[in-house]
């Protein structure tokens, strides 16, 4: 193939795809369109079923994540509501209002020391990124438990005390953190704090980089197998139910990544440990689907306890 040829076949490529992104943006601004014109009405129900055609085409992002857990925080469903939270999370480790919803469910949930404690971080490491009203609501929440017991809030929450301004509290400078990432070079690799009650444990959650070499499926699934060493090593140190939440989050982050291999591995380990989470049965599900087993998914989604009609009308298409 001569020079003008190769110039010429390479342009076209590059029309091709800007033209395919464009129809994919365009698309993709269709469902947020929808999605937040429902949400606007109140129609929580309807805009879940978008949000359920958008993950089939695979046309969301974190921010899609974010408006499904709002959805169903408002229509009550608090358990549903915090695993799309955590999943939110994942992708968007610095996800303010993500964060804030994940604590309003744990005080509603009477897991006042979990909310509290997210307060805490937050305003240690997003202080800025707080805005007017949302820090309003903060106090609005924060004002009962301070009054309730002002020493254990001052000792136990110190970025709370401060915000709150307990007698004498002063913000100390905010710790460098090995778990949490304000912010991460694009590339690198985002740590996320999961937290189950008390119990804490590190996740990563792989983030492609710009410039560096296509990894090999054999490097992928070696790196899988060694994040998947670490949480089978965490065995005597938490929970089977925290460790079911790190594996699925393992998962999603290569879901997300389309290395369908990788996120298997991880959501098999959590099926050998829990046959029965939904978390874990959905994932599998919606991973078959991405596969082409549509028998396999619908399989994995008549296992769950709770029937899921986001996770079924996905799986119809």
């Amino acid at each position: 193939m001569g020079k003008a040829n190769r110039k010429y076949h390479r342009e076209k490529n590059r029309k091709q795809v800007a033209q395919e992104t464009k129809m994919q943006n365009n698309e993709k601004r269709a469902y947020e369109e929808r999605l937040t014109a429902l949400m606007n009405q109140e129609a929580y129900g309807e805009a879940l079923d978008v949000l359920a055609e958008m993950i089939q085409h695979q046309a969301y992002d974190a921010e899609d994540m974010y408006r499904g857990a709002y959805c169903y925080f408002m229509t009550g469903d608090y358990r549903r509501a915090a695993q799309w939270l955590t999943n939110t999370l994942s992708f968007a480790p610095a996800h303010v209002e993500a964060r804030l919803l994940l604590a309003r469910i744990c005080i509603l949930e009477d897991r006042a020391d979990d909310g509290m404690a997210i307060y805490d971080f937050l305003l240690e490491h997003y202080p800025q990124a707080l805005q007017p009203e949302q820090r309003e609501d903060m106090q609005d929440i924060l004002e009962y438990y301070v009054e309730e017991d002002k020493e254990r809030v001052a000792q136990r929450f110190p970025y709370v005390a401060a915000f709150m301004h307990i007698d004498g509290a002063e913000a100390p400078a905010p710790k460098a953190s090995a778990s949490v990432q304000v912010e991460a070079p694009e590339g690198a690799d985002v740590h996320v704090s999961v937290a189950s009650g008390t119990q804490q444990a590190e996740v990563h959650v792989p983030q492609p980089a710009a410039q560096a070499a296509e990894p090999t499926e054999a490097s992928i699934l070696q790196e899988a197998e060694a994040q998947l060493a670490r949480v089978r090593a965490m065995a005597n140190d938490v929970s089977v139910a925290e460790r079911v939440r790190i594996l699925n989050t393992f998962a999603g982050g290569y879901f997300v990544a389309d290395e369908y291999d990788a996120a298997k591995t991880f959501l098999a380990e959590a099926l050998e440990l829990d046959a029965k989470n939904d978390t874990t049965l959905r994932n599998l599900a919606m991973l078959a689907k991405s596969q082409g087993d549509a028998e396999k998914a619908l399989q994995f989604a008549s296992a769950m306890h709770a029937t899921d009609f986001v996770l079924l009308q996905a799986l119809k298409g």
